[in-house]
């Protein structure tokens, strides 16, 4: 958008201000031209034929900037109201909880929201086109965080302790609880390549069992039942990751430990 300059030396010249694009500063127009410059200065003759000296200054995400002459402000059109800074800020609130990718989507909604207030467009439909802008930028951040979050599931290392200790935590959640009369699952806890379940035997006392037979006749059951269980196999075995039983009776008192794993699978 070009935005006439009104100046007694620069009459009949076409003097303007273009505005600020997404990746592109202001820029100064001059002769149905841009005029080349560095770091938001300018250096132009005036019909008389002095160098004048023109300063653009930011003014914060307004794309129209502040306009001096050889040090003397120039006035552009109107200051934007608070309440239009605050509509069009709305999706600033992303930054804070959307994390980097919700910094992306609340800054671009909000410079995109300000060239709408700063556009010829009448007050109402720019007001409408701001919040639709706003509630498109919250949607498109849902809808962005959510795909990348499956792409990093579907592509994570599920035997990573990062994962096993997330499965664990999820799990947990609904823990302790009897899995059948004798057993009560009491925790997970995920482990570099090891998913652990800690059952604990409530109506059995110290003593009562020894390892041995615990071994002999309890673990070839647990064995195959993870073996055969379709999910255990397909999420976790057959992926490398080991699973873990630990016993303990009433009073905690571990009574054995042993592992499972794919290669121990008929």
């Amino acid at each position: 958008m070009d935005l006439p300059l009104e100046h007694d030396d620069f009459q009949g010249r076409g003097l303007a201000v273009r505005t600020a694009g997404f990746f592109k500063s202001a820029r100064l127009l001059v002769d149905q031209g841009e005029v080349s410059g560095k770091r938001s200065k300018f250096s132009v003759r005036d019909n008389h034929g002095r160098t004048r000296e023109f300063k653009f200054k930011m003014n914060g995400i307004d794309p129209v900037p502040k306009v001096t002459i050889d040090g003397t402000a120039i006035r552009v059109t109107r200051s934007l109201t608070w309440y239009e800074y605050l509509w069009m800020g709305i999706p600033i609130v992303l930054v804070f909880t959307g994390g980097g990718l919700g910094a992306l989507f609340g800054v671009l909604a909000t410079y995109a929201s300000a060239r709408i207030f700063r556009s010829s467009r009448k007050t109402g439909i720019k007001y409408a086109l701001a919040g639709t802008v706003s509630l498109g930028a919250a949607a498109a951040f849902v809808i962005s965080a959510g795909a990348i979050q499956l792409f990093i599931t579907a592509h994570r290392d599920i035997a990573s302790k990062e994962s096993l200790v997330e499965i664990a935590k999820k799990s947990n959640i609904d823990l302790p609880k009897m899995v059948d009369e004798q057993t009560e699952l009491s925790k997970l806890v995920g482990l570099e390549g090891v998913l652990v379940y800690h059952f604990r035997l409530p109506k059995l006392q110290p003593g009562q069992i020894d390892e041995k037979y615990f071994h002999e006749r309890l673990r070839p059951l647990v064995t195959k039942n993870a073996c055969t269980n379709r999910d255990l196999r397909k999420t976790f075995l057959d992926k490398g990751v080991v699973l873990r039983y630990i016993y303990a009776d009433a009073q905690d008192g571990k009574i054995a430990q042993f592992d499972v794993a794919a290669d121990k699978c008929p």
